[in-house]
């Protein structure tokens, strides 16, 4: 009899929980800007001035270990900033276990439930930004950065405060116009008519880094319900999902590989670090020039 009552407690607790779990899963609409708060008590999730959503793939390690150490060392809270790397799921048992590890001892990843692939990007992209509107109760910037590009942080700051009266509804980064769609099958941004019928895209900035005011992450995720999926991240974030916000795009030619490295301190992003020798490199020529530099700075 005791064991009959039992079972009748732990059955009613499992259908308890649930109906919990299917009400958050299923009531949740990304569309309603209300929902978010409700999942969530207000006092619950932060406010920060800056998140840095670094695009990572999961065997990316010691990418992801150079930028911690690297302009990483800037982002704390204290500075009400934080970085964040966004991820899909391994093919391989092994590095989603790592990557696991990793996340417990940083508390600085995040991962969706797919399998990552350059065909997902745009996905993986938006999957981070549900999660950050649910996390993040208001966020002023948030720069979206592979986990390949280096951000000279004391420069970003310094163009901010000279420009603060654009940062409102803006893009920044190295912007793109006149655009043609890839009609070549054979090429990996390929995009049929179907998806895109349109010959030019619309504006769009270059998806290696990107920074933009943080009431336009909800606008994003919204607008994505509208559109068809399009693969290529930096088009179809900055551009499609953007096109009827009435977004100020700044261009920037500081975003972008300098001619010299000693130029690296006058850069925001510099793109295409595919060793952490060379993260190393862009951090030491903007922390500690070498003489050279140093003679041509003054």
């Amino acid at each position: 009899m005791r064991v009959h009552k039992k079972a009748i407690l732990i059955f009613f607790l499992m259908a308890f929980f649930g109906f919990i779990i299917y009400k958050m899963s299923h009531s949740f609409n990304p569309t309603n800007p209300h929902q978010y708060k409700r999942m969530w008590g207000e006092d619950e999730r932060l406010n920060i001035v800056f998140l840095f959503a670094v695009k990572s793939y999961p065997e990316n390690y010691e990418l992801r270990k150079a930028i911690r150490e690297t302009w990483g060392t800037y982002i704390n809270p204290s500075s009400k900033s934080k970085i964040l790397f966004y991820m899909g799921q391994s093919s391989r048992p092994e590095v989603n276990i790592k990557v696991a590890e990793e996340s417990n001892r940083f508390e600085d990843i995040f991962q969706g439930q797919f399998i990552d692939s350059f065909e997902r990007q745009s996905l993986c992209t938006l999957t981070a930004f549900k999660y950050i509107l649910i996390t993040y109760a208001q966020i002023r910037f948030l720069f979206k950065v592979d986990d390949s590009t280096f951000i000279n942080i004391p420069h970003l700051i310094r163009v901010l405060k000279s420009n603060e009266y654009l940062l409102h509804n803006f893009i920044m980064g190295r912007v793109m116009n006149y655009t043609q769609p890839q009609r070549n099958k054979k090429s990996p941004w390929y995009v049929s008519r179907n998806v895109y019928a349109l010959d030019f895209y619309p504006n769009y900035a270059q998806g290696f880094a990107y920074l933009f005011s943080g009431n336009l992450i909800q606008h994003f995720v919204q607008a994505s319900f509208k559109v068809p999926l399009l693969k290529i991240e930096d088009i179809f974030v900055t551009g499609i999902l953007a096109q009827n916000l009435n977004v100020n795009y700044i261009h920037s030619t500081k975003f972008g590989i300098p001619e010299d490295s000693c130029e690296n301190s006058h850069y925001i992003a510099i793109p295409y670090l595919y060793t952490v020798e060379d993260m190393k490199r862009a951090y030491m020529s903007v922390e500690a020039p070498n003489e050279r530099c140093a003679e041509i700075k003054r």
